[in-house]
């Protein structure tokens, strides 16, 4: 169990760090059918992964100046009525799945805002720990965030190899085209649609 947790933590932390997305809607379905975590904890839990995890991408990538902080904070905030009352989109993805958003954040960015891939991904882990972190505080606030003893380790050491991971992919964008980028991002959604709704239907 403590490898499966610091084999995936580093994995999810690539995929978030590299994309800006994927963190949660990732994260969620590990916690509860690979690490055995009740769904409603692994929820509350993935916020807190996600969240650190953003925080670790976000500050490698912002030395390269794809960050686009006015933007990226607006973009946070317009969901975050979402975060607490389950309206919008990103914020309902947040508040209520425990997910970052950013597989909404980053098309979002690209497509609307005609962001080039590596500056919508950057700028979209500036927007997950913003969301991450009020979606956090809305659990803490309003009691329904449970977190268990025996979930505290697993969790630490999930989260810590996620954050190591988060470097080393927020690295790796430099070395790939947006094209690419925009590539892998695709083929990444397909994976994770297709996976939970096999796993859905079984």
């Amino acid at each position: 169990m403590i490898l499966h947790a610091l084999l995936i933590g580093a994995l999810v932390g690539v995929v978030v760090g590299s994309l800006g997305a994927g963190g949660g809607i990732v994260s969620v379905p590990i916690l509860v059918y690979v690490l055995g975590q009740d769904p409603h904890q692994a929820t509350g839990l993935s916020l807190i992964i996600v969240g650190l995890t953003a925080a670790v991408s976000l500050a490698t990538r912002a030395r390269s100046g794809s960050v686009a902080w006015p933007e990226g904070t607006i973009f946070a905030f317009a969901g975050l009525a979402g975060t607490w009352a389950g309206a919008a989109l990103t914020g309902f993805l947040t508040g209520f799945f425990g997910v970052g958003g950013g597989f909404a954040i980053v098309p979002a960015l690209h497509l609307a805002l005609r962001y080039p891939m590596k500056r919508a991904s950057a700028t979209s882990l500036l927007v997950m720990v913003i969301t991450a972190a009020f979606g956090l505080a809305s659990r803490t606030l309003s009691g329904t965030l449970t977190i268990t003893a025996q979930a505290v380790a697993m969790v630490a050491l999930f989260t810590g190899a996620s954050m190591v991971g988060g470097f080393v992919g927020a690295r790796l964008t430099a070395r790939v085209s947006n094209r690419v980028l925009g590539l892998v991002f695709a083929a990444l959604l397909i994976i994770v649609a297709a996976s939970t709704l096999a796993a859905t239907l079984a």
